[in-house]
């Protein structure tokens, strides 16, 4: 495995003309670690920014100086539950269309995985 490392990194080739897709799929998780972290970081230093304009603390309950405040947000996003009592004004079809609207966002979220081969 080590020699097939170096003699990786000795070679000029990208990982997707050398036909090595496992560094093609490395390098592409890591391009996007990398571009979701700096979307967390950018939302996390607007809000603080804007806390600041407004004489207030910002995001602070999550983490070292709410750093992962951000995280958190998107976990209770996803986790959180759609509950309509049963006595309520709101029609029944309002809430299947919410439920069709959350199924449609992932079916999105999950098309670049249709788009890409995962065998040459």
């Amino acid at each position: 495995m080590l020699t097939q490392f170096t003699q990786y990194l000795q070679s000029t080739l990208t990982p997707g003309v050398a036909g090595n897709m496992l560094w093609a799929t490395i390098y592409i998780l890591v391009i996007f670690a990398g571009i979701s972290l700096c979307v967390v970081f950018i939302n996390w230093g607007e809000r603080k920014a804007l806390a600041h304009f407004q004489i207030r603390l910002g995001p602070m309950r999550v983490g070292p100086h709410g750093l992962l405040q951000p995280i958190a947000d998107a976990l209770k996003l996803l986790l959180k539950e759609d509950t309509i009592p049963a006595n309520a004004d709101t029609p029944k079809p309002a809430a299947m269309s919410s439920a069709k609207a959350r199924r449609a966002v992932f079916r999105v979220i999950r098309l670049p995985s249709y788009v890409f081969p995962l065998q040459p």
